[in-house]
């Protein structure tokens, strides 16, 4: 349940609680086969995006971006466990997101340092270096 997570992320519990109930079950069905649903995923993504960028432009909130972020550390948290290091889904997932966030990097960073995931960590910062 995401109102159980750690109260030290205020700004997740709070976007946790603005997710619809079809976001919420869009999470849990991306995160029960990462692999075969990071096209989904992706989108849901790049709808969120759109739709903050949109609340940017428009609204004097003062962090219309709480949503997305939270929404996409989740999917990463949900995915990267899923996916096998050989492949390029890892570097994909970091890769086409549309707007990289502190708390996205942190789950680069993290990757970094675990041993099973260091080499295609390192080689998603060279691609987000080099494309970015």
């Amino acid at each position: 349940d995401k109102d159980d997570k750690d109260d030290s992320m205020d700004t997740s519990k709070d976007a946790s609680r603005k997710l619809t109930p079809l976001q919420d079950l869009l999470l849990e069905h991306i995160a029960e086969e990462p692999k075969d649903r990071l096209d989904l995923a992706m989108t849901l993504i790049y709808h969120l995006w759109q739709y903050c960028h949109g609340l940017s432009e428009t609204s004097s909130s003062s962090d219309p971006w709480g949503l997305y972020d939270f929404v996409v550390v989740e999917l990463v948290q949900a995915i990267v466990p899923g996916l096998e290091m050989k492949d390029r889904a890892f570097v994909k997932l970091f890769v086409e997101l549309p707007r990289l966030t502190p708390r996205v990097f942190e789950e680069l960073r993290a990757a970094c340092e675990d041993g099973d995931r260091v080499f295609v960590a390192m080689a998603t910062l060279h691609e987000l270096i080099v494309l970015r």
